[in-house]
C-alpha cells in the first residue's frame, strides 16, 4: 500500500476546458510575438543551465536535428536540464527558440505542439501556473 494519495481524476469537460486555455495562451504568445521576442542568445542560456547542462542541451539539439531523438523524448529530456523543468520560465523562453531554428521542420512542429498543448494541460490540471 502506497503513502501517496492517487492522481487527481479530471472530467473530459475539465480537460477540455484545460485544452482550450492553453491553445487561447499559445494563440496569444504568438498573435504578440512572444515567440520571437523569446530569441535567446547563446550566453543566457549557458548562464540559466551553467555549462554542464548547456553541454546536454546542446548534444540533446543535435541528436534531435538528426533525428536520432524523438519530439517527445526531446521535451522532456531539455526540460530535465532546467531548475524547475517544464514550469521553469527559461524552459518555455529558450526551448521554442531552439525548435524554431531546427532543420527539421515536422519534428520540431510535433514537439512544439507537445509543449504548449500536452505539458500546458498536465500543469493546468495539477494547479501548476505556466510563465507565458
Amino acid at each position: 500500500v502506497s503513502d501517496f494519495p492517487p492522481p487527481p481524476s479530471v472530467s473530459r469537460s475539465n480537460k477540455k476546458a484545460a485544452r482550450q486555455q492553453s491553445e487561447q495562451a499559445r494563440s496569444n504568445a504568438s498573435h504578440t510575438g512572444l515567440s520571437s521576442a523569446a530569441k535567446a542568445t547563446v550566453e543566457d542560456m549557458k548562464a540559466s543551465l551553467g555549462p554542464k547542462n548547456f553541454k546536454q542541451l546542446k548534444r540533446l539539439t543535435k541528436d534531435f536535428a538528426q533525428e536520432q531523438l524523438s519530439p517527445e523524448g526531446y521535451v522532456d529530456q531539455a526540460a530535465s536540464l532546467f531548475e524547475r523543468g517544464y514550469v521553469d520560465q527559461d524552459f518555455w523562453s529558450y526551448l521554442p527558440s531552439l525548435l524554431e531554428s531546427c532543420p527539421n521542420e515536422d519534428a520540431a512542429q510535433h514537439a512544439l505542439d507537445y509543449m504548449t498543448v500536452e505539458l500546458e494541460v498536465l500543469c493546468l490540471l495539477y494547479g501548476q501556473e505556466l510563465p507565458l
